[in-house]
């Protein structure tokens, strides 16, 4: 059932990722905001789905699987974000680079705080 709840989630995580790329795909963009902001939300998402499914056990563990590990795990991008990264390297974009790899590396652990925080908040 773990491995159903997975590839189901992983479905929607994969589908809504590509919408939002399809989002922001007509701006032109240099910096690769799709990619960053899926990450930052997915981020804060798994911090919330942390404390309500792991720590107070509010939900089975097969939403776990299904919402964490299948569809944030295919929504956030890091397999992504690491090619970008390199890419614009490689382009001599070096301060975009370093914006979006720190940016991406802090907001992220940010999001995830945030979203545990407010996920307390809640249960309180």
């Amino acid at each position: 059932m773990n491995w159903l709840a997975v590839a189901c989630g992983g479905a929607i995580g994969a589908c809504l990722r590509y919408s939002l790329a399809l989002s922001f795909a007509s701006y032109g963009f240099r910096f690769p905001i799709a990619t960053f902001a899926a990450n930052m939300l997915g981020c804060f998402l798994m911090g919330l789905g942390f404390v309500f499914i792991v720590e107070k056990a509010l939900l089975s563990d097969v939403w776990r699987h299904f919402l964490l590990v299948g569809m944030l795990g295919a929504f956030t991008t890091y397999s992504t974000f690491s090619v970008e990264v390199l890419s614009l390297l490689t382009d001599h974009y070096w301060k975009t680079a370093l914006a979006y790899w720190l940016g991406t590396a802090i907001l992220s652990v940010l999001g995830a705080g945030l979203g545990v925080y407010v996920a307390k908040q809640l249960i309180s």
